[in-house]
């Protein structure tokens, strides 16, 4: 495990990213990427090229709180005074097949304060927050119970829903929509999410984030409502949606416990967000895993990257992104000297660097999932497009 270091609240140092070193999943109607000298002038010319937005859990009525990806500037509440906002937003993508104008999908964990109510998921126009519609309402039978992580890949929107065990029995799965009509395309379950509502507690395994790896799998971490050191990572064949297996489980390495966040990097490696033992505080810390698995039917652990050091104040994370300069890290808790931080990880440092965007006790009160306009809506690589200006 390697050690982390704050250099302080800089500017982050910048990754270069080769062409191609990330494989993505082809986009109907999606833009030529700015790269290079074109998007070094649209910074001289004064827009930000994309923002990076960042869900916060602040309550009844949550906010999408939007940064400059740079600096670290804030640039105020992406959703207009007015509109309706979610209650607990989670997972977050645009769908690049608007064209200039994309709708940000926006997950919403619980509509209501209500136990037994559906999530929902709304659709928010980029250019002026506004909400378009509340796309899956919490009254569709369909919808998904507690979802999480999501993404849009040839056309379907996956949603990860968590399911839940008490006071009502949900299963965990991975619920699939037409992106354009929210028509329902089925789900995906089984053997990747085993429950049984007749142990005491009812055991459900459920999924949290999603994405569509550089091997065109689709991946999603896992977790136990019951057992609390419980985590895997397991992959499927989005196109005919055939369980693959189990490629990393808390067995094989045992401080994958309770993982949410996944991010493949620039050198082809899973990023993954992972807590400490509850039963182990003393010893045990919040961490980023990284794990080779391409091509592999197990995955190999190569690095970890600690959120904080035994004596310091903890940080964990729900949720992490590539973007423009580097591995963008979201603190949603811990302790209030951490909580509501924004890090840049700058890797390929020992000990790996970060450097703060936003500071504890700023804008943010508990951030979670986090995203750019031109974050790949399949893969979730960082890919920059001509319409992504900030506030534009």
């Amino acid at each position: 495990m390697r050690s982390s270091l704050y250099i302080g609240r800089l500017f982050p140092i910048v990754i270069a990213v080769a062409a191609g070193a990330m494989a993505s999943c082809a986009q109907e109607g999606v833009e030529e990427p700015v790269t290079g000298e074109a998007q070094s002038a649209a910074r001289d010319r004064g827009p930000l090229p994309d923002c990076l937005y960042v869900g916060d859990d602040e309550g009844a009525a949550d906010q999408i709180e939007m940064f400059d990806p740079y600096s670290g500037t804030y640039e105020g509440s992406f959703i207009r005074p007015g509109e309706v906002v979610p209650n607990s937003i989670r997972g977050m993508v645009f769908n690049r097949q608007n064209g200039a104008n994309p709708n940000l999908y926006v997950v919403d964990q619980d509509a209501t304060d209500v136990q037994g109510i559906n999530g929902e998921i709304f659709r928010y126009r980029k250019n002026n927050g506004k909400l378009r519609d509340v796309f899956i309402p919490s009254t569709d039978p369909n919808g998904a119970f507690a979802p999480r992580g999501t993404i849009i890949y040839k056309g379907i929107l996956f949603v990860a829903d968590a399911g839940d065990n008490a006071p009502d029995f949900h299963p965990g799965g991975i619920r699939m929509y037409d992106a354009k009509t929210g028509d329902f395309r089925g789900v995906l379950n089984g053997a990747a999410f085993p429950s049984d509502p007749n142990t005491a507690p009812p055991q459900v395994l459920g999924p949290r984030s999603l994405l569509i790896g550089p091997d065109g799998l689709l991946y999603a971490s896992v977790f136990s409502y019951t057992d609390s050191d419980l985590g895997r990572i397991v992959r499927f064949d989005p196109d005919t949606g055939a369980f693959l297996g189990i490629v990393a489980d808390s067995a094989m390495f045992p401080t994958l416990r309770r993982p949410e966040g996944l991010a493949f990097g620039p050198d082809g490696k899973l990023y993954v967000t992972s807590f400490r033992d509850n039963t182990n505080t003393a010893t045990t810390i919040d961490q980023i895993l990284v794990f080779d698995v391409l091509g592999r039917t197990q995955a190999v652990l190569v690095d970890s990257i600690p959120l904080w050091q035994i004596g310091q104040p903890r940080a964990f994370a729900q949720a992490l992104v590539f973007g423009p300069n580097g591995l963008y890290v979201s603190i949603a808790g811990g302790d209030p000297t951490t909580t509501g931080q924004l890090r840049v990880y700058n890797l390929g440092t020992e000990p790996e660097t970060y450097t703060l965007l936003a500071e504890a006790g700023g804008p943010l009160q508990s951030p979670w999932y986090l995203t750019f306009c031109g974050t790949n809506p399949a893969t979730l690589a960082y890919e920059p497009q001509r319409h992504c200006a900030c506030g534009q």
